[in-house]
């Protein structure tokens, strides 16, 4: 069970990994078409959902809810990415500081455009490994000091 758990954990990150690599590339992204996935594993499914923050989050089928109940912080970065993603929550500070947001440094991550209070800080998502950037803006912490939630809307 473990195994099954941390390969789909993986295969969530890839596919955030993915969609980041071919943005930078400047090739077709799947973004367009598929702007969030499932955060334990596969595309969503409006009519599998699970409360998460006090918002609905959308799973691939109903074999996901149990391992995302049983540990939704290990899922935490893309189900964050989801919210965001689906306009469930909406930035209102620098994810890394929770300084006031500049949209002259904004930045996509995962899809998504994100701004941040200071070039600095723009610079240490940019920094490092591009697998990284998704975790760094939409972590656990950083969802806390950047997003809110917005008014629960019919999905």
């Amino acid at each position: 069970m473990m195994r099954v758990l941390l390969l789909t954990s993986a295969f969530g990150f890839a596919v955030l990994t993915f969609v980041s690599a071919a943005e930078q590339a400047g090739g077709p992204s799947i973004v367009k078409a598929i702007p969030y996935h499932c955060p334990v594993v596969g595309l969503p499914n409006k009519q599998v959902t699970v409360e998460y923050k006090g918002a609905k989050l959308q799973l691939c089928g109903t074999c996901c809810i149990k391992p995302f109940k049983a540990t939704p912080e290990k899922f935490a970065v893309a189900a964050n990415h989801q919210l965001v993603a689906t306009n469930q929550a909406k930035q209102v500070k620098c994810p890394l500081c929770a300084g006031k947001a500049d949209p002259a440094t904004a930045l996509e991550v995962a899809g998504i455009k994100i701004a941040f209070c200071s070039e600095e800080c723009r610079t240490k998502v940019t920094e490092g490994k591009l697998a990284d950037r998704a975790n760094r803006v939409f972590s656990n912490d950083a969802f806390s000091r950047g997003f809110v939630l917005v008014a629960a809307k019919t999905q």
